[in-house]
C-alpha cells in the first residue's frame, strides 16, 4: 500500500500533486526502476521502429516496485492519429470513473493523473480469474465478484466489460478487484442513463452467471442450470445473423457460447 493512503480516521484519501511529482522520476525511460510489464502493450523502445511503451494499439500496464510500495502505471501514446483523440478519451473516462468508485471495495485505488497520456493506481497482489483456481478459492471468488459488482451499481457505476475475464484479478482467499474501467458508464446522472441502468445492471450480473457456468456450475441452483441448458440449446439451432447472436450473449444471463459445465474440446483455459 502506498504511504499517505489514509487519513486519521482511516478513510482512504486522494494522493497530493507532491506525490505524483515525488514519483514522476521513476517512470521515465532512464528510471532506476525496471518496470515489470502487465499488458500485451510494446514494453521497451524498438530501436529499429523508435517505438515506445504505450504507443500501440492498446495501453500498456505496469508495475513499479517502489521504495514505498508498489504502483500500476496506465500508459497509452499511440502514434497512430486516428487512435490519439480515442485514446485521450478513454483515459480521461477511465480516470474520471476511477475517482468516482474511490472506496469502493474491490476496485484499485487511484493515484492520480501523471499527465494525458498516463495515470498511476494501486497495485494489488491478482491473477485473473481462470477455472484452474481451487475449488473453495474459486466459489469465494464467484461470491465476492457478485458482492463487487453490487457496490458498483450501488454507486450508479456499470462496468460492462466484466465478460472479459482479464478485467477480475483474484488475490488470496478469493478476494476480488476489478480493472479497465474505461468502458464503463457512470448512471448516476442524466435521465437516459438512468432509464437503461437496470439493463445495464443485468449485463454485468450475467457475467457472474456465465464464469459459474463455465468454471462452477455446481454453484448454480438446478432450476437455473437447466434453463441455461435449454438457452444453450435453442441459440446453437438458431438462425440469426452472426451479430444477433452476439448481442443475445452479450444480453443474456447464460454461457456466452457453451453450455454450463460443457468442455470446449479446446483444453482447460488456464488463463
Amino acid at each position: 500500500m502506498i504511504a499517505h493512503d489514509r487519513g486519521e480516521s482511516g478513510a482512504r484519501v486522494l494522493p497530493s500533486r507532491e506525490y505524483i511529482e515525488r514519483v514522476a522520476p521513476f517512470l521515465g525511460p532512464d528510471s532506476p526502476v525496471v518496470s515489470v510489464p502487465l499488458s500485451r502493450g510494446e514494453s521497451s523502445r524498438d530501436p529499429t521502429k523508435g517505438a515506445q511503451a504505450g504507443e500501440g494499439r492498446e495501453a500498456r500496464v505496469s508495475v513499479y516496485h517502489l521504495p514505498e510500495g508498489s504502483i500500476v502505471l496506465k500508459e497509452w501514446r499511440p502514434r497512430a492519429k486516428l487512435l490519439r483523440w480515442y485514446s485521450a478519451w478513454i483515459l480521461a473516462r477511465e480516470m474520471r470513473h476511477y475517482g468516482l468508485l474511490d472506496g469502493v471495495p474491490g476496485v484499485p485505488r487511484f493515484l492520480g493523473k501523471v499527465d494525458a497520456s498516463r495515470f498511476l493506481i494501486e497495485h494489488v497482489a491478482g491473477k485473473p480469474l481462470h477455472r484452474g483456481l481451487d475449488r473453495e478459492t474459486l466459489h469465494a471468488a464467484l461470491d465476492n465478484l457478485e458482492a463487487v459488482i453490487a457496490d458498483l451499481h450501488a454507486r450508479g457505476f456499470a462496468h460492462l466489460d466484466l465478460r472479459h475475464k482479464g478485467n477480475i484479478l483474484v488475490g488470496d482467499g478469493g478476494k476480488v478487484w476489478v480493472i479497465d474501467l474505461g468502458q464503463g458508464l457512470d448512471c448516476s446522472r442524466g435521465f437516459l442513463r438512468r432509464l437503461i441502468f437496470p439493463l445495464l445492471r443485468r449485463v454485468d450480473r450475467s457475467a457472474v452467471t456465465k464464469f459459474r457456468a463455465r468454471y462452477a456450475p455446481e454453484t448454480l441452483p438446478a432450476a437455473r442450470r437447466e434453463r441455461l441448458e435449454r438457452a444453450y440449446a435453442t441459440r446453437r439451432t438458431s438462425r440469426l445473423p452472426q451479430f444477433g447472436r452476439q448481442l443475445l450473449r452479450m444480453m443474456s444471463w447464460g454461457p456466452s457460447h457453451r453450455a454450463p459445465g460443457k468442455p470446449s474440446g479446446r483444453g482447460p483455459e488456464l488463463s
